[in-house]
């Protein structure tokens, strides 16, 4: 619940299935009643497949990232950070860390045989 996050909280959270095999820390430091700056740091591996030839490529993952958490929603723009809304008054860390996942993993990739390639066409 949104409510009874406090300075400082921790929640770790691992995901391992056949996309991700991760370690996740969230910390949150609350700003207002209603808004929460969180810090994420993510460290693993990805599976994800080279965009020229379609092998599995498996990358190391050393991420930090910081974004607002905003119970309800929020009517402005923070250009230091992104907002995620609650509408609900609590937070779905492991739906936050799936969506981090997924913009990571939707990067280009390329293998070791494909990375020179794609180089010397550049």
């Amino acid at each position: 619940p949104f409510h009874r996050v406090s300075y400082g909280s921790i929640y770790d959270i691992k995901i391992d299935n056949n996309r991700f095999s991760v370690d996740a820390t969230f910390s949150f430091q609350p700003q207002s009643s209603i808004m929460l700056l969180s810090h994420l740091n993510i460290v693993g591996k990805i599976y994800t497949h080279c965009n020229g030839c379609g092998d599995e490529v498996v990358k190391q993952v050393n991420e930090s990232l910081d974004f607002l958490i905003c119970n309800g929603i929020y009517n402005g723009f923070d250009e230091e950070f992104d907002i995620i809304e609650t509408l609900n008054s609590s937070i779905d860390l492991e739906e936050i860390l799936n969506s981090e996942l997924e913009l990571i993993i939707s990067d280009y990739y390329h293998c070791d045989r494909c990375d020179g390639e794609y180089e010397k066409e550049f």
